[in-house]
């Protein structure tokens, strides 16, 4: 969602903040034309008080000088996959908002809506649909006011899952599809993206990274089976609605995770690869980020600050 009231940045680049709970993680990507994205810095504070967490962060990394994305967390925001409506597309979010009304359980007059259009041409249909990002005001102002107190405005606000899309645009080939599987500390959540846009997301609960780790557990087969099934699930859908584009590969993020991939790769008909950062983007000055691990954790926060806009 991009604020258009706040003021221009000094600096070039992005910087992220990605709430988790008791901490954020924060990252600062610089792009520029005909050259990889370059992650400049990346570090994590706590978020106990957002806005004293964020002074310090303007006070430390000069944050008042960039453009600054926040992330919203899961539970503050919904996603709906939606037929664009049959009028002209700049009523298109009035449209929606009147449709909304009876898929979420907040007041839709004073909500933020933000629309991620899919174009008609990758649609099995031929027809234009849209993923419909919508946060209730009460979920969004808290975060708000936390930046203005710290005198350091959004310039935009983002969804984890537009910001493993831009992860997942870095690894599209010859025009086909990629698929990104984020292996989170709660859950995990499956991007599938062509031509830059986010064609299809899910969120799997009830697995995380624990559950997937490399550790000999035995339980963990019977994780390794449910998420291989629903990923299946996924693709066969994503086929039934995008027929005209092909998932090239299957992305995973997480550290530890080898006998996880071997099981999927004997699963799933797409190749199986794990996410190497290092290949698409320049990490130079991050050499923690070398740690599969450590890519995982700020995967969000460097996704969100590869805004191009």
């Amino acid at each position: 969602m991009q604020l258009p009231w706040v003021r221009r940045s000094t600096r070039s680049g992005w910087v992220a903040v990605a709430p988790r709970g008791a901490f954020a993680f924060v990252a600062r990507v610089r792009t520029s034309p005909g050259e990889r994205p370059s992650l400049r810095a990346v570090g994590r504070i706590d978020w106990a008080d957002p806005a004293q967490a964020l002074r310090r962060l303007r006070r430390q990394h000069h944050l008042n000088q960039y453009r600054c994305v926040g992330l919203l967390e899961r539970h503050q925001y919904h996603l709906q996959a939606l037929d664009a409506p049959e009028v002209e597309r700049e009523h298109w979010r009035d449209a929606l908002r009147w449709q909304l009304r009876e898929q979420v359980d907040f007041p839709v007059e004073d909500a933020a809506i933000d629309l991620l259009e899919i174009p008609a041409e990758l649609s099995q249909r031929g027809r234009a649909s849209v993923l419909a990002v919508v946060a209730a005001h009460a979920d969004i102002a808290p975060l708000a006011h936390a930046a203005d107190d710290a005198n350091t405005p959004w310039t935009a606000l983002d969804v984890p899952e537009t910001a493993l899309r831009n992860i997942a645009a870095l690894h599209e080939t010859d025009g086909h599809a990629a698929a990104l599987l984020h292996v989170g500390e709660r859950e995990c959540a499956l991007v599938i993206t062509a031509r830059g846009e986010l064609l299809q997301s899910r969120v799997i609960d009830h697995i995380a990274h624990h559950h997937l780790r490399d550790d000999g557990e035995s339980y963990h087969r019977v994780a390794f089976e449910r998420i291989g099934l629903e990923l299946q699930r996924s693709f066969d859908n994503f086929e039934r609605l995008f027929g005209r584009v092909r998932i090239s590969r299957l992305l995973v993020a997480g550290a530890q995770l080898d006998l996880f991939l071997d099981s999927l790769r004997t699963q799933l008909d797409q190749p199986v690869v794990p996410l190497q950062l290092d290949s698409v983007m320049d990490l130079d000055a991050t050499p923690e980020l070398a740690d599969p691990a450590a890519q995982a954790d700020y995967l969000h926060a460097i996704g969100a600050a590869l805004r191009s806009d």
